[in-house]
């Protein structure tokens, strides 16, 4: 391990919802992260997303997860995001063949 996070979740029932996320993020699907602050996240999995173990500013170990995901609209651009952020992901359906 070695690998930071700005925040990890140490109680089974986060870590849990947080698989619970995981299964709706298939590689190359099309989704929307609705994230805790209100804020909407639209675009495609680049590649499947896996819960990991981190540590967090004050060193605890836990689990988190990245998602990393091509914008909407913006082909090439990449945004990594903490899935301990996300509130819901609604999946839309598989990426067009034009834009992988």
């Amino acid at each position: 391990m070695g690998q930071l996070a700005p925040r990890v979740c140490t109680d089974e029932a986060e870590i849990q919802r947080l698989l619970g996320l995981i299964t709706r993020l298939p590689a190359h699907g099309r989704v929307v992260l609705h994230m805790g602050d209100g804020t909407r996240h639209e675009g495609v999995v680049k590649v499947r997303t896996s819960a990991q173990m981190f540590r967090d500013p004050q060193r605890r170990e836990g689990t988190n997860a990245v998602v990393s995901m091509e914008r909407a609209g913006s082909p090439g651009q990449v945004d990594r995001i903490w899935l301990d952020q996300v509130a819901r992901v609604d999946y839309v359906g598989p990426a067009a063949a034009a834009e992988n």
